[in-house]
Formats: structure tokens, sequence, C-alpha cells
């Protein structure tokens, strides 16, 4: 190659082959060429394992929030329900000794 590139003028870093700029230009065979089909297959396995995850995990999260503000509303029905029984406890005592 170096006899070549210097008849033709061409340094022998030119006349190197160059990779190809893009992937898809690549064509393999034989054994790689499963192997990549097969890693390809088990990417496209995994990538759909993980938007199914994600939308199971959206769901999960729209519910856990969905119970979060229930509770809340929970916890302040539950302190109006405290004073109102502190009132009426209070109300009771003093009933009581008015009646004593």
């Amino acid at each position: 190659m170096l006899c070549i590139a210097s008849l033709t003028g061409i340094s022998p870093e030119a006349a190197q082959a160059a990779p190809p700029s893009d992937l898809q230009d690549v064509r393999l065979v034989g054994q790689v060429a499963l192997q990549v089909d097969d890693l390809e297959a088990q990417a496209a396995h995994l990538q759909a394992e993980i938007e199914a995850l994600d939308l199971d995990l959206e769901k999960a999260s729209e519910a856990y929030n969905q119970l979060q503000v229930r509770l809340d509303e929970l916890n302040v029905a539950m302190a109006d329900l405290r004073r109102e029984l502190a009132t009426a406890q209070s109300d009771h005592a003093y009933r009581i000794k008015k009646l004593e």
C-alpha cells in the first residue's frame, strides 16, 4: 500500500480505508450479523419493558397523589371532629356540674 500511495502521491494515512461516517453503511455478515440482530431484539424488548414500567409508575404515582389528597381531607375532617368532641365534652362537663 505504501508503494501505491507513493506512486499516486497520496500519503499512506490517506490511503487507509476511512471508516464509514454512518454506522448504517457497515454491512455485517455471518455470526456477527446474528449477534447484532439478537442484541437489537433484546434492546427492543428491554425498551418495551421500560416503557411498560414507566406507564405503571405513572399510574401508581397518580394513585398515590390522589390518596394523599384524600388523606389530607380526612385529616382536616378529623381535626374538625376533635374540636367538636372537645366542645361537646366541655359542654357536657359544664352541664353535669350545673346539675350537682
